[in-house]
């Protein structure tokens, strides 16, 4: 499968600014404690009880939601003072509360929607960021529908009630930091819903959890935008796509992998699914945007002809990344942030390889490799687009792919090579790339016009492009593109396993 998941140098980044992970250094600890209840509805949304007490230390500090109201539910404080500070964390304050009395308490409510993820018979839980100063947080959760726990970080220490007791310490052993984390099964099935619409030739088709309308309808509108910049690149358009969601359990990837495509769905013309990760309803802006492009390009790709396997991976991976970040800015998306950062960590992560990152030729199964192949994959892409063109360059090699079956790097060079007008295999034997070719334009394949890579058909302005497209590569001469892997997305090509 092609799985869009964090290269392992962004996965911290990404964690933190997104979830708030450990986001917050550490005070003093004092004598003060922190006690949350969070009660889960059967709908997954929830209402969040924070209990503080100062202790000797007159204050207390702990992150509080940036866009949820936070409103003061109870407790004996006569006098308080909220200060809020931003944070590494997108959605949450670092907040001190400082109290008229040492003595007093305080209790803070805000609502937490989407706190439960529910998809066919299975539920998954992840509190809100509970970082504090305090040594320890213990907290309360109360589940819906609960018909058996099959997970859980950090174990839970006992059961009061309704609710199951958990303690977040520096001591206790947790899966995602400052966080509760559940996985179970549900007592009944959540129902499926399903939208269809119809754009420029393309039928986009989203089944989601009756429960996350508002994420599907922002799937359709981000696929229908996209769809209709990825075929001006592309010059094809894919005549069905089909949504649907998993949910972040641990075995599908956790809350890294945001989505995939099957290997032999890409191979067969790039039909099939597009599966996204339900958890980003709870992702900071331009996230899902950049995932749904991503997953579509190697629909793309699939439709050119280019085979999903260990020896193309690197391709994909890096064509998903670098063009998921060019038509999200097209469609007004900020990523100007998340582009820096993933243009810095790939360019020190080849800084640090001196260069060598031939590696990705085979694509790593090792989970911290598979990281690194991510950005060594978008370096190339993105070094060779800057240096050949960007969009325009993209647009060659796509015209390039017209009427080809591309299963090596071998063959990937050379139509890189080809799109760029001049011969980049000295330049990958420079990455360490083994199996590459010289190309001349007197070894050039060029496709018949009429030709077509994939079920989806070429109309006959797409003809004209690709005649227009193939006589600049004949005027141009201009140099080549390579392919990127996604920002704290690790994706996995193989035939028979999700990209």
């Amino acid at each position: 499968m092609l799985k869009e998941k964090f290269p392992g140098a962004l996965l911290a980044l990404v964690v933190v600014a997104v979830l708030g992970v450990a986001s917050l250094a550490y005070a003093q600890p004092g004598k003060g404690n922190l006690t949350v209840y969070i009660d889960v509805f059967e709908n997954g949304n929830a209402s969040v009880k924070i209990v503080v007490s100062p202790g000797d230390k007159g204050f207390v500090q702990l992150a509080l939601p940036r866009f949820e109201k936070v409103y003061a539910c109870g407790g004996s404080a006569s006098g308080y003072r909220v200060v809020n500070s931003t944070s590494g964390a997108y959605f949450y304050f670092n907040s001190t509360i400082y109290f008229a009395e040492k003595g007093s308490s305080l209790a803070l409510c805000y609502n937490f929607p989407y706190a439960v993820l529910m998809s066919g018979s299975r539920g998954w839980f992840m509190s809100p960021l509970l970082w504090s100063s305090e040594p320890e947080v213990v907290v309360y959760v109360k589940l819906p529908l609960v018909k058996r726990i099959t997970y859980e970080s950090p174990s839970s220490v006992g059961v009061s009630g309704n609710y199951r007791v958990y303690v977040l310490s520096p001591l206790v052993e947790q899966y995602i930091g400052n966080r509760v984390v559940v996985e179970y099964d549900l007592q009944s099935s959540t129902p499926v819903d399903t939208i269809l619409y119809s754009s420029g030739g393309s039928t986009i088709t989203v089944k989601f959890p009756v429960y996350y309308r508002s994420i599907a309808l922002k799937v359709r509108d981000v696929a229908t935008s996209a769809i209709a910049e990825l075929s001006l690149i592309a010059g094809l358009r894919p005549s069905n796509v089909t949504f649907v969601f998993y949910l972040p359990e641990r075995s599908m990837g956790g809350i890294s992998a945001l989505g995939f495509v099957m290997g032999e769905d890409v191979n067969a013309g790039g039909k099939g699914p597009v599966n996204l990760n339900l958890a980003l309803i709870r992702y900071a802006p331009g996230y899902l945007e950049t995932t749904v492009i991503h997953e579509l390009v190697h629909v793309y790709l699939g439709a050119a002809g280019v085979e999903a396997n260990d020896n193309t991976r690197w391709f994909h991976e890096g064509m998903a990344q670098y063009v998921s970040i060019l038509v999200a800015k097209k469609l007004g998306v900020n990523i100007s942030e998340y582009e820096s950062e993933l243009n810095e960590s790939a360019a020190s992560y080849y800084n640090y390889t001196g260069g060598k990152i031939g590696f990705i030729e085979n694509w790593p199964s090792d989970a911290v490799k598979e990281g690194e192949a991510y950005l060594a994959s978008y370096y190339v892409v993105h070094t060779l687009a800057t240096k050949y063109g960007g969009e325009n360059f993209v647009k060659r090699v796509f015209a390039t792919l017209q009427g080809r079956h591309i299963t090596t790097t071998r063959e990937i060079v050379n139509v890189l090579s080809q799109a760029a007008g001049t011969n980049l295999a000295p330049l990958f034997r420079e990455w360490g790339f083994r199996d590459v070719e010289d190309w001349t334009p007197s070894n050039a394949k060029t496709p018949p016009s009429n030709s077509t890579s994939t079920p989806s058909s070429s109309s006959t302005g797409n003809s004209r492009f690709l005649i227009a497209m193939i006589a600049l590569l004949a005027v141009i001469f201009i140099v080549t593109y390579v392919v990127n892997a996604v920002v704290e997305r690790e994706l996995r090509i193989a035939e028979h396993a999700p990209v």
